[in-house]
């Protein structure tokens, strides 16, 4: 997510912060965290978990905050805490792309490094 950039175009940073911080509390609450101490072991529990960074811009510089979800490679636009919710919800657990919010697509291909 791109969240509190110095140089801010397409979110303010507090817009953006409230949206990072929205993340980092549903990630917890919907029990998609990584084991404790995460370091490239397995999810607490089966099903999808979030590694979420923060980023200061992904140069786009329009319809932020943006958001992008691996390994899918799904870049959303205009990722407000509704959005969020909905990416989530639909995306992360469901395995649904939100359409609507979508911009593009540059999916992890295995060897990538």
């Amino acid at each position: 997510l791109c969240a509190e950039a110095t140089n801010p175009k397409c979110a303010t940073p507090a817009a953006s912060a409230e949206v990072w911080e929205y993340l980092k509390r549903r990630v917890v609450e919907l029990g998609l965290q990584p084991m404790p101490g995460f370091g490239g072991g397995p999810p607490a529990h089966e099903g999808p978990c979030v590694l979420r960074s923060k980023t200061d811009c992904f140069r786009i510089c329009a319809g932020g905050p943006i958001c992008v979800v691996y390994p899918d490679g799904v870049w959303y636009r205009a990722v407000e805490e509704e959005v969020l919710e909905r990416i989530l919800q639909e995306h992360v657990i469901q395995g649904r792309v939100v359409e609507e919010y979508a911009i593009a697509r540059s999916p992890w291909s295995e060897g990538t490094g």
